[in-house]
């Protein structure tokens, strides 16, 4: 499949509005040549895989927003406005979507509510990608150190168990070097599954 040279090659490009559809300003027969026709073909394909790729990771409300757009820069555009952090109060909320997270083992099983929790926290790291004001600025960085933050990722996991799990997280705690992965794959072995 022929791809079209975007400058450095990125369907970034035509995410962020860099690349525009090159037939959206053509009018003339040289305009809508042959090499230029393969050009406006190309950036349809392009900016439909970028749209695609946006829906496929997302959260079926999120996809709403973004469900009418034409191109991936108004999706861009659109995702942006709605979810990039501008205030702190934004900010806390993202951040209290996941230290707030609670298992219920009665309505749900301990793998349901880590996959959970890893959608959380990607959201949490989505949002925090967008950049900050300036007003913002240092609780931003300070959140996005905590969401790269293995250590951090580990310790929201555990803080999401109810206080009958104490031993469990105490004894995970304890054991040093353990990675969020470590932490995970421990509360899926040992936190007993839900009774049906």
């Amino acid at each position: 499949m022929e791809q079209l040279d975007h400058g450095d090659g990125s369907i970034w490009d035509i995410v962020t509005g860099d690349i525009k559809d090159p037939a959206a300003g053509s009018t003339t027969k040289a305009e809508k040549s042959s090499d230029a026709g393969k050009k406006a073909l190309t950036w349809k394909r392009d900016n439909s895989f970028a749209i695609l790729t946006m829906k496929r990771n997302c959260e079926p409300e999120i996809i709403d927003t973004i469900g009418l757009t034409r191109s991936a820069h108004e999706a861009y555009t659109e995702l942006k406005a709605k979810y990039e952090g501008k205030t702190v109060t934004d900010l806390g909320v993202v951040l209290a979507n996941v230290v707030r997270f609670t298992y219920d083992d009665r309505t749900t099983t301990i793998e349901e509510h880590v996959t959970e929790f890893d959608k959380r926290l990607n959201f949490m790291k989505g949002t925090l990608a967008g950049g900050f004001t300036d007003k913002v600025k240092e609780f931003g960085e300070a959140l996005t150190l905590l969401a790269k933050s293995d250590q951090a990722k580990a310790e929201f996991l555990l803080i999401s168990l109810p206080p009958f799990y104490n031993n469990l997280v105490e004894n995970l705690r304890t054991k040093e070097g353990y990675t969020y992965g470590d932490i995970s794959r421990q509360v899926r072995l040992y936190v007993p599954g839900r009774i049906h």
